[in-house]
């Protein structure tokens, strides 16, 4: 893997980690924050803030714990 893509590969882990530990009410709030376009600037490393709405939510519906549309 080119050195460039692990900072995103940490964000996206760190993601699923917040979609498996967080409460449901948090994750629907980040995937409304990310879908509305709040994120970091950085999209080479945090991805397009709705792309990360979308990967959050598919790890909260992995986990179990999606509670939101």
């Amino acid at each position: 893997m080119h050195p460039g893509a692990y900072p995103a590969q940490r964000e996206a882990q760190a993601d699923e980690w917040a979609a498996a530990n967080a409460h449901p009410q948090e994750i629907l709030a980040a995937y409304y924050l990310f879908l509305n376009g709040g994120s970091s600037p950085n999209w080479q490393v945090y991805g397009h803030p709705q792309q990360r709405a979308a990967r959050l939510r598919q790890y909260a519906i992995n986990y179990g714990r999606w509670i939101g549309p």
